[in-house]
């Protein structure tokens, strides 16, 4: 590959013009456009002081886009923490109508929790145990009222059979006196037969038989009372028998109607207690229902009223983010008109600017150009062996006059003296105004098309630039060296190749 010695270009030149105008005057320096140039550049000063213009436009631009581009660094952070307040406010709002859903929703289960206090079944379950009481205390009373009865049919009973005893004590007590009051009155007959047969005492023997008599008779009355007493004791005795008999069998229907009363009382009191065990738990689990739904509303309601306080405050944020935002975009606004009014001074300056170089460039294009032919003229007295057929502002040097046969290395030469060239290519150069960027450009020619005879074509070109550098003193990024191939020779001179050494401006 070639190996270039070039110099640093200023970066105010356009490269693309400048390279097609130096071609232009190194090859036509003669030229109708050339001839019209002016070959007496203006001050360097004016074209500084056009750079210094445009530098500061360009600074004055970069600072606008600057503070642009900072201040817009600050405003999508800004948009950015717009976006992330209206998040929070977005999730404000969710959050308050989640809330107030929540409220409602405890409210509206708050309103269908059944709080009546009637309760129909349990009015009916008291008033069937109440009157299943009064039935059961009714049984109770007609019970012991036929006990109390009984007991005292019993006692009396027990006094009738007392008394039946007695009577019939008394009625053989009677009898038995009915009897010997006979006996007496039979016994008092005999004597009152034998009496009144013989003697006169029939009187005294008279009342002796009424007296018998007369007991006899009480006692038959005696007997007779005792025996209507003790009848009438028994019938008595029978009848409180017979009461007490069915005063027993209703006592026993009266038992059994207290134990059907008792057991439907304990029915209906089970009943009622089971109705209000299962009232107080619907009532407790009730009262538990409309706790927990209070809890969970205060909590809703406090939620709300958290939301509420949220929304208001991110709003608050927000509608100031939204006025510094608003202003962020004036300010944009205004940093835009800037950098617009920077930019069109800027162009302004570089459209001056680079009307200058582009003429700076034509005129520092023909003045090397005419030095370039200049310095033709004192090469040829350096190089007499030079091939000259061509046009006037080139000269070939043939390689045959400097190198050997297919060789790099420079040899010594009479009609070819490198160190005298490089003295005038030092002293032309010397020559170039100030502002103009020259290098000087070695091209080896080689006539053959292979790799090897590229390789051969740059490495003379290296030679010849490094005698150059060498003897003229230049730096390396003052001289190109260009080794290129398949050349048509223009003479006999030529025919293995030829070295050109052209000033030219970059």
């Amino acid at each position: 590959m070639a190996r270039r010695f070039s110099k640093s270009i200023n970066p105010f030149f356009s490269i693309p013009a400048l390279t097609c105008a130096l071609l232009l005057s190194a090859s036509y320096p003669q030229s109708a456009a050339a001839q019209s140039i002016s070959l007496t550049p203006a001050p360097i000063a004016e074209y500084n002081a056009l750079v210094a213009d445009w530098q500061s436009k360009r600074d004055a631009l970069d600072d606008a886009i600057a503070a642009q581009a900072a201040f817009e660094e600050k405003n999508t952070a800004l948009l950015e923490t717009v976006d992330a307040q209206q998040a929070k406010v977005d999730a404000a709002k969710q959050g308050l109508s989640s809330a107030v859903l929540k409220v409602a929703e405890a409210k509206k289960r708050l309103s269908q929790v059944d709080t009546s206090d009637e309760d129909p079944k349990g009015e009916e379950l008291s008033n069937a145990l109440l009157q299943s009481q009064q039935n059961l205390n009714t049984v109770i009373s007609s019970s012991e009222t036929l006990q109390a009865d009984i007991k005292a049919m019993k006692e009396e009973h027990a006094k009738l059979r007392s008394t039946v005893e007695q009577l019939k004590n008394a009625a053989a007590a009677a009898q038995a006196a009915f009897s010997a009051a006979e006996v007496l009155v039979e016994a008092v007959k005999s004597a009152q037969a034998v009496i009144s047969d013989g003697d006169d005492n029939g009187d005294i023997e008279t009342d002796f038989f009424k007296d018998a008599v007369s007991q006899a008779e009480n006692a038959k009355k005696s007997e007779l009372a005792a025996k209507d007493a003790l009848a009438a004791t028994r019938k008595r005795q029978i009848e409180v028998g017979e009461r007490l008999l069915k005063a027993d069998e209703q006592l026993a229907n009266a038992k059994q109607a207290e134990t059907s009363a008792y057991e439907k009382f304990a029915a209906a009191d089970a009943a009622f207690k089971e109705h209000q065990a299962r009232r107080k738990a619907a009532i407790d689990t009730r009262n538990a229902l409309i706790a927990e739904i209070q809890g969970e509303l205060d909590v809703a309601q406090d939620e709300l009223d958290a939301q509420q306080a949220i929304l208001q405050n991110e709003s608050l944020t927000m509608q100031d983010f939204t006025a510094q935002k608003a202003t962020a975009a004036n300010t944009l606004s205004d940093l835009q008109a800037d950098v617009n009014r920077a930019k069109t001074a800027f162009d302004t300056s570089q459209s001056t600017l680079r009307a200058d170089q582009a003429t700076r460039s034509e005129q520092g294009a023909a003045i090397v150009a005419r030095l370039n032919t200049q310095m033709r003229d004192f090469i040829l007295a350096s190089a007499p062996s030079a091939d000259t057929s061509t046009s006037t502002d080139r000269i070939l040097i043939p390689a045959s006059q400097i190198f050997a046969k297919n060789s790099a290395k420079l040899q010594e030469s009479d009609g070819i003296k490198l160190n005298e060239i490089a003295a005038i290519l030092k002293d032309t150069v010397s020559r170039v105004p100030e502002g103009i960027d020259w290098m000087i450009r070695v091209d080896s020619y080689g006539t053959g098309n292979s790799e090897e005879a590229w390789f051969i074509s740059q490495n003379r070109a290296l030679s010849v630039a490094r005698s150059l550098i060498a003897n003229g003193k230049f730096s390396g990024t003052q001289v190109s060296a260009n080794g290129l191939v398949s050349a048509e020779p223009f003479s006999d001179a030529t025919e293995s190749g030829w070295i050109e050494i052209v000033l030219t401006a970059r």
